[in-house]
């Protein structure tokens, strides 16, 4: 019996054995399925999702504003052109008057009273020089008929002369004879210079007069136009379309030669006058034409000119021709002008895109891995310009796809699974 139960035993033994055995692989199996599982949730874990944008090519701007002075395009102080009492103030301050309009009156009687005198004694040279004239023609003609005379006296002298020579030869007549022909001969040469000396001192003296009595014609005219302008300077007139800004006399006031007598601004032109940072007014006067805002409307004005370099407020001066409009903009308003600036031009993207690091700046660009992943790239880019939320930068292509908003944990080469594009 003791042998039976051995045996019974060992039998036991060896059929539990086996299934032990088989019960270990199955534990063990079930432990590494849920190592794999574990595994496979922690690689899902590490591809992060994103947004994107494509970067693209643009010009990043920069809205800036400055004052403007509006200013007549012409502005003259009006001086009178002759002493004298103010009469009448034609036109006031406010007035709107036309070129060669009335706008102050001076007294003009003393003026008139010179511009006739000036007539009478422009009457009176002109007399006196046609009288000079006929004079010396007169004096003239009987100098030259005298002279005519004495040239046949001296021939006739001459001849008998001559001819008692020949008679004295042959003694047909006496000395004394003979020296009286001579005698005669002399006078007669003496009267014919005596009359050329009296021609030729009518005709060089009364041209000299003559001379003089012409100059005093033209002096006669000059103090007539003098008078003349004295007495149309007697009514003071606007030398151009405009509005009179400022009277500076009164009803009454005497005024002399010279002195202001009414400001006057043009209506028909205005110019805006403003300044602007040096690297500002380039881009301005290529642009030409800016836009001034003024009670709520925009006056158009052309650039005309700007200074060379800026000036003691370190600002370049620049001057603009405004536009004509129906509603002008008052003389002497202070305005605004708004206007843009190019800072850069080159890929434009947001500058929330741009991480910077040791001074550097970087993007994450989309690239895909040799398992058909996509991975976030590191790039480094330069900054160019920056206004307004956005940058342009160089270094980058137009087309590239890049993480916005970039997570601030992103790293370089981290897989990515984009969830839409960056709004």
């Amino acid at each position: 019996h003791l042998a039976l139960a051995l045996s019974l035993a060992l039998s036991l033994l060896a059929a539990c054995g086996p299934a032990q055995a088989q019960s270990d692989p199955g534990q063990s199996n079930q432990e590494q399925g849920g190592e794999s599982q574990s595994q496979g949730s922690q690689s899902q874990t590490n591809v992060r999702r994103v947004r994107v944008l494509t970067a693209e090519r643009g010009a990043l701007t920069t809205q800036r504003s400055t004052s403007v002075n509006i200013e007549p395009g012409r502005e003259s102080q009006i001086a009178a052109g002759t002493s004298g009492q103010v009469v009448n103030i034609v036109a006031r301050e406010g007035a709107q008057v036309q070129e060669g309009d009335t706008v102050i009156r001076l007294d003009a009687e003393n003026a008139q009273l010179q511009v006739e005198n000036a007539r009478t004694a422009l009457q009176t040279a002109r007399v006196n020089l046609s009288s000079a004239q006929n004079s010396t023609q007169e004096s003239t003609e009987q100098a030259r008929a005298a002279l005519d005379a004495a040239r046949t006296n001296l021939e006739l002298a001459r001849q008998q002369y001559e001819e008692g020579q020949q008679l004295f030869s042959s003694g047909g007549i006496s000395q004394q004879q003979l020296t009286q022909f001579r005698a005669q001969l002399e006078g007669s040469q003496s009267s014919f210079q005596q009359a050329q000396a009296n021609l030729s001192q009518l005709e060089r003296a009364p041209s000299e007069n003559l001379e003089l009595q012409r100059l005093q014609v033209q002096q006669a005219q000059n103090q007539l136009a003098q008078a003349e302008r004295a007495f149309r300077d007697a009514t003071i007139t606007a030398p151009f379309t405009g509005e009179v800004a400022d009277v500076l006399v009164e009803q009454g006031e005497f005024i002399g030669s010279g002195s202001p007598a009414f400001r006057l601004v043009s209506t028909e032109e205005q110019l805006a006058r403003f300044s602007v940072p040096p690297q500002d007014a380039g881009p301005l006067v290529d642009q030409g034409l800016v836009y001034i805002d003024y009670n709520g409307l925009d006056y158009g004005a052309q650039v005309v000119r700007s200074s060379s370099v800026p000036g003691e407020s370190r600002l370049v001066n620049i001057t603009a021709r405004v536009y004509p409009s129906e509603t002008r903009i008052p003389v002497g308003t202070v305005a605004q002008l708004n206007y843009e600036i190019a800072l850069a031009e080159g890929v434009k993207i947001p500058s929330g895109a741009v991480r910077t690091q040791g001074g550097r700046s970087f993007v994450l660009a989309l690239e895909e891995g040799s398992t058909s992943e996509t991975v976030a790239r590191q790039r480094e880019v330069s900054v160019a310009g920056e206004a307004g939320g956005s940058v342009v930068v160089n270094g980058l292509e137009p087309g590239t796809r890049i993480v916005y908003p970039l997570p601030a944990d992103l790293r370089d080469g981290t897989n990515v699974q984009v969830i839409g594009d960056a709004q």
